[in-house]
């Protein structure tokens, strides 16, 4: 939605003002048409189920069945969360409260899960990706995916003795 968005809008640039006065509805209606709108959200869903499915796999067997409770309240609060506290009345500033939840929800896959670190990045990585994809959450979220990623790369994956090669 926002790449198809931007794309349109960068081919409209070089057009004549007469023109663009046509196009610019054109665009509008496809960044604002419901279909697109529906399908991004089902991929925001999707992104953070993911995400809380990773925290979920990662961690310690003994802890898992808590951590994957723990997701599936964290799933409904979160969308709760974006859906109700996430906008200030200018439809602009994200507000302190969605921050506090975002936070307590990373908290709480912080405090359950084994090993910390990557159940908790991998819940903001979900929330914050989820929410937008712009600024300052977008990078948020895609900084907490990659601290996840280069955790389990460099000191889970670090722990485990590599499995023999067939001769």
């Amino acid at each position: 939605m926002g790449i198809g968005t931007g794309v349109l809008v960068q081919l409209s640039h070089p057009l004549p003002p007469a023109s663009v006065a046509v196009v610019a509805p054109v665009i509008d209606t496809f960044y604002e048409s419901p279909i697109l709108y529906n399908l991004a959200a089902a991929g925001s869903a999707a992104w953070i189920i993911g995400m809380l499915a990773a925290a979920v796999a990662f961690t310690a067997p003994e802890r898992r069945r808590l951590v994957a409770i723990i997701a599936l309240l964290i799933f409904p609060a979160d969308g709760w969360a974006r859906q109700n506290i996430f906008l200030a009345a200018d439809n602009v500033t994200i507000t302190p409260a969605w921050w506090l939840v975002t936070a307590g929800m990373g908290l709480a896959m912080f405090a359950i899960g084994r090993p910390r670190i990557p159940s908790a990045l991998l819940t903001l990585a979900g929330a914050l990706f989820g929410a937008l994809h712009v600024t300052p959450t977008g990078p948020l979220g895609a900084a907490c995916f990659l601290g996840a990623a280069l955790y389990v790369e460099f000191a889970i994956r670090k722990d485990k003795p590599a499995p023999p090669r067939p001769t």
